[in-house]
């Protein structure tokens, strides 16, 4: 079902058992234009189903900026702290989103007129294009400084992709990475720029897998 339609079914089924204990009661005055508890039962599930109907057609996905940005992450935030956080959301665009069964992903961009997208896992922000940079790129690079003669590399977890694609950057050299999400994988697109397009490359390999197997 997904998180928002995870929280449209269950708000719906508790107004259903809602409408349906009221119409079910002998005492409840409302709805005495149904002679029976079984027309009155069927009313409430009308009313229940008509408005889980409803609240599909028009839920309320802009929402979902929100919980990618990992407000359950901060809990403890003071009044100054939520304000940051609060500006922080209110200015950035959702790119990508997608739920999966091992993790959520989504893509925004803090700041339209820079370009600094972040990708989210989970609501924990796990890459940038801009101030994860050095991190990303050093952590390919200085394997292969140090190594007298590297010519593959294995790394665990894609993230933006632009550790692999630093890597690739040297022509004797061939990656292979495992990631668990393809969802993540999907993602990499948006960071083509940053990541030297690395998912085209033919000297990339992904594997979609848990690193433990």
């Amino acid at each position: 079902l997904g998180i928002d339609n995870s929280i449209i079914f269950a708000a719906c089924l508790n107004f259903f058992i809602a409408t349906l204990l009221f119409c079910t009661n002998s005492s409840a005055n409302t709805l005495r234009i149904f002679s029976g508890t079984r027309w009155k039962a069927v009313a409430g599930c009308m009313m229940g189903v008509l408005l889980l109907a409803l609240a599909i057609s028009i839920r309320p996905e802009a929402h979902r900026i929100n919980y990618v940005h990992g407000i359950f992450r901060h809990r403890q935030m003071s009044g100054k702290d939520f304000e940051i956080w609060e500006k922080s959301r209110n200015q950035s665009k959702l790119l990508f989103y997608e739920e999966g069964i091992d993790a959520n992903v989504a893509v925004i961009d803090e700041d339209p007129a820079d370009d600094e997208f972040v990708l989210l896992i989970n609501g924990k922000p796990d890459g940038s294009a801009v101030g994860d940079m050095p991190t990303q790129i050093l952590s390919g690079q200085l394997p292969i400084f140090f190594h007298p003669a590297p010519r593959q590399a294995m790394i665990v977890g894609l993230g933006t992709g632009v550790t692999a694609g630093t890597m690739l950057t040297h022509p004797e050299m061939t990656v292979d990475c495992v990631e668990i999400s393809t969802a993540v994988g999907r993602s990499a697109a948006y960071f083509a720029k940053q990541n030297h397009n690395v998912m085209q490359n033919p000297r990339f390999s992904i594997h979609y897998d848990d690193a433990k197997s």
